[in-house]
């Protein structure tokens, strides 16, 4: 006799963009929530899924249900707050018809507005993970919320209604400090890496200095690299993700690449060059694989700096030439060792535990 099959629990994760190449925290929960599609039955909601990069690297696990609810061509422009609204709407209905026991929201905006409807509606607890950082200089977003009452009743009322919040590490410090104490709990969720546990030392070193050219890269951060190459021509430069145009002679474009760790450990130096990423799973792979980091100043730099002093420098990438000089030591050094940073199986066991409501706070 056939045992009658496990009964999932349903989950919708809301959130504005869902670029599983692009994002870590994105991509973080495309590899867990797929999975962990055994015991828990996942349905993504979100405005954008960034179907313009390559089919091949980007394709989400069959186990995740992805639904778009993109803005209407008219919504653009001075439309642009009709497009806010329409997500907000369609997606709460979109959230409600799952039936979750669970929904997942990113961020504080419309897509946490939209979580927390639904979730209301039908009395499934609403988790808010925090991602993604400040500009250099600027505020994250608890911080920028809080500064303004319309913005900061928002995310009261966003919070108030919350079972947990999740935040990034180099996010918690102002979690603690600026969101309502209304919160029923807060639980640090870190970023992971696979098989971190894995030695690269027996993997030969095939360039010098590796650059993640991200999709929202400024012209500043190309022209940077294009500096630090024409400053170390013997260096051998690897640019990952969009191609860089008129890349100098002793720089190669690799394109868009899955296994991130494997191409770090055959580098010395990772640049780290984005002005407003949260903590970011590229720097997460270079430790892990043996790569030292230099970064830009911000939230999630500093947080990594403190926690590997000895293989992560942050530099002003508005001052060139110190970030230059920064890059050539590190390429003076030896080789780094691999690190210990978290790992996927791990985060897997906190994710699980935290959507099924089992983890204790």
């Amino acid at each position: 006799m056939k045992s009658a099959p496990q009964r999932r629990h349903r989950l919708v994760l809301l959130t504005s963009s869902f670029y599983p190449v692009e994002g870590g925290a994105e991509r973080q929960l495309r590899t867990v929530l797929g999975s962990l599609h055994e015991d828990i039955d996942t349905s993504v909601v979100t405005r954008n899924t960034g179907a313009q990069l390559p089919k091949d690297v980007h394709d989400t696990p069959e186990e995740l249900r992805v639904v778009r609810v993109g803005w209407p061509p008219l919504f653009r422009g001075r439309l642009k707050a009709l497009g806010q609204i329409y997500f907000l709407t369609v997606g709460t209905i979109r959230a409600i018809q799952a039936k979750p026991e669970t929904v997942l929201s990113l961020q504080l905006g419309a897509a946490s507005t939209a979580a927390s409807i639904a979730a209301r509606s039908t009395s499934a607890s609403h988790i808010i993970r925090l991602t993604g950082g400040a500009r250099m200089g600027a505020r994250s977003e608890p911080v920028a919320r809080s500064q303004k009452w319309p913005s900061r009743l928002h995310m009261r009322w966003i919070t108030k209604g919350a079972t947990l919040v999740a935040p990034g590490r180099h996010l918690l410090r102002d979690a603690e400090e600026h969101l309502p104490s209304t919160l029923s709990g807060r639980f640090y969720v870190p970023n992971a890496v696979t098989d971190c546990a894995s030695s690269a030392s027996n993997i030969g070193v095939s360039g010098d200095v590796l650059w993640y050219h991200r999709k929202d890269a400024t012209e500043a951060s190309q022209q940077l690299l294009l500096h630090l190459a024409n400053r170390y021509p013997k260096a051998r430069f690897t640019v990952i993700g969009r191609e860089l145009p008129s890349a100098p002679s002793n720089t190669v474009n690799l394109g868009w690449v899955d296994d991130v760790r494997g191409v770090c450990a055959r580098h010395r130096v990772l640049l780290n060059t984005t002005l407003f990423e949260g903590m970011p799973n590229v720097a997460l792979q270079a430790l892990a694989a043996g790569c030292r980091v230099l970064g830009v100043k911000n939230n999630a730099m500093m947080e990594l700096m403190d926690s590997f002093p000895d293989n992560v420098v942050v530099s002003d990438p508005y001052d060139p030439e110190g970030f230059s000089d920064k890059l050539g030591s590190l390429l003076s050094l030896p080789r780094g060792a691999a690190q210990s940073v978290p790992d996927t199986e791990s985060v897997r066991v906190l994710w699980r535990e935290v959507i099924k409501g089992t983890k204790e706070k």
